[in-house]
């Protein structure tokens, strides 16, 4: 501090940096530090933070906490808390959760209906930009689509599909897997492309997962005529298409028919739905080896449809 006297009393004139005479008390001198106390917090005046609670971090105001259902979402102390968290689109129960242009209705995003009049819609998936689906269609008008994430205009990517269900998408192509048409097919995700051919005469091909190199598909019945390689079993074929079908597992018997695939770290997963009383689901190597049986007819509880899968990492 710098001191003066002013008409015979001690006064300071000026505090050193980060302090502050913040009770008026020569005596004592500029006692407060002004660096972390949010009372005095750069000079001897408090921050006030609108719906939450202050800190002061070198001088300056923050935000340590916010009240219920309130956010920091522009990370400036300045304004506090600002945003609602129970209605905010772009800030919907937690800063940077956007509703993607739908409502948020107490802290919860409402749907958006980024389609209409779609015919028997089946199969989904998304990408960082887009969403992917397939529509089932009737008498051979099936279609494959995919349409922004925050809505817009509908992009065609395959029309005249008997039946498309299951898709999958890597960054140029889209997958599907034309259970009526018996075909896994493929085509540019930006629309407008041929459709290329990766397996034909499958039997009812139903679901589809995608890698660098390979694409992987269930085919749960048995086509007519009986070529081989082609169902009901789990396969694989070159991304580019006009390729040699892998058999990855045969069925056991007719009627264990492999429905759903999922591909995580390099092996594959499926489910059946059976006409009996099994619910099985098994892996292999996507590269091919000996199949896994993970959940048993007793395990599944003579489940008759384990219709769904999803994996992670270390559950099923």
């Amino acid at each position: 501090a710098i001191p003066f006297c002013a008409a015979g009393a001690c006064a300071i004139s000026e505090c050193s940096l980060n302090h502050g005479d913040c009770n008026g008390n020569a005596s004592d001198g500029c006692e407060t530090s002004t660096l972390s106390d949010p009372l005095h917090c750069g000079s001897c005046m408090p921050c006030l933070v609108a719906n939450g609670t202050a800190g002061c971090s070198d001088g300056r105001c923050t935000v340590t906490s916010c009240n219920a259902n309130r956010g920091d979402c522009n990370s400036s102390a300045a304004d506090g808390c600002e945003t609602d968290l129970t209605a905010s689109m772009t800030d919907c129960g937690q800063c940077g959760h956007s509703c993607l242009g739908g409502a948020c209705l107490s802290s919860v995003c409402q749907p958006v209906q980024l389609a209409g009049s779609q015919v028997l819609p089946a199969g989904i998936t998304v990408d960082a930009t887009s969403v992917y689906w397939t529509n089932i269609g009737t008498n051979a008008d099936g279609t494959v689509l995919k349409i922004p994430l925050e809505g817009g205009s509908t992009v065609t990517i395959a029309t005249g599909q008997d039946g498309p269900y299951g898709i999958a998408v890597d960054s140029s192509k889209a997958y599907w897997a034309d259970e009526g048409g018996g075909t896994v097919n493929a085509a540019s995700i930006g629309g407008g492309g041929s459709i290329i051919p990766i397996a034909t005469q499958q039997g009812a091909p139903t679901s589809v997962v995608v890698d660098t190199n390979n694409v992987y598909w269930s085919a749960p019945d048995s086509p007519s005529p009986d070529y081989s390689n082609n169902g009901p079993g789990v396969f694989s074929a070159s991304i580019g298409g006009y390729g040699a079908v892998n058999a990855l597992s045969a069925a056991e018997s007719p009627t264990i028919m492999p429905y759903n695939v999922a591909l995580v770290s390099g092996t594959l997963y499926w489910n059946t739905v059976t006409d009996g009383s099994d619910g099985l689901i098994f892996s292999v190597a996507a590269a091919g080896g000996p199949v896994q049986t993970l959940v048993t007819e007793a395990q599944s509880q003579d489940a008759i449809y384990t219709q769904t899968l999803a994996v992670t990492s270390t559950h099923i």
